[in-house]
């Protein structure tokens, strides 16, 4: 349990390796966000976590909007 109480935020946690990250890191960790930038992709995966018994948080958003390089 290398991630126990500890936080994590998983982009393109809506479907592929983003998704299947996210499903792992829920095994680990009580503490863990859902962000895609698909809400149908999102509400999905959010979905069958908290059929499992999971408690998590989604977030929509469009990360290439919030990221800025120099």
């Amino acid at each position: 349990m290398l991630l126990k109480d500890k936080r994590a935020v998983v982009i393109g946690a809506g479907s592929g390796i983003g998704k299947s990250i996210a499903d792992i890191l829920l095994e680990e960790s009580k503490y863990v966000v859902f962000s895609d930038i698909s809400s149908e992709r999102l509400n999905i995966a959010v979905d069958q976590a908290k059929t499992k018994g999971f408690e998590l948080y989604g977030i929509v958003c469009n990360i290439s909007k919030c990221l800025e390089v120099n």
